[in-house]
């Protein structure tokens, strides 16, 4: 889907390529699983990174964001990382306050 004009900045819902990309359900639940107790996971098995250099960078860091997660490209792309964005969750869910209490 073409973008144009004022609406080029604003970020586009990559749901609909994403279902299509093999093996992203999988990856997904893995960074998930990894980053529900530890800080940080580093992707760097060529499958798994194969997968995630298919999506474009904005379709990556939707994909991040979407699932409250931060997303760096290193070491000229043979590693990404994650890691938990307090303040993508925050974005999603305006309910809490900063101390995790429903309003």
């Amino acid at each position: 889907m073409p973008v144009s004009g004022k609406d080029r900045g604003a970020l586009v819902p990559a749901r609909p390529f994403m279902e299509k990309i093999d093996g992203l359900a999988g990856l997904t639940s893995k960074i998930a699983a990894r980053l529900a107790i530890k800080p940080e996971i580093f992707i760097i098995h060529p499958a798994e990174l194969r997968i995630l250099r298919s999506m474009s960078d904005q379709d990556l860091r939707v994909f991040a964001a979407e699932n409250g997660w931060r997303v760096v490209r290193r070491l000229g792309g043979r590693q990404i990382e994650f890691y938990n964005d307090a303040s993508a969750k925050r974005a999603l869910n305006p309910c809490r306050s900063a101390y995790g209490l429903a309003l």
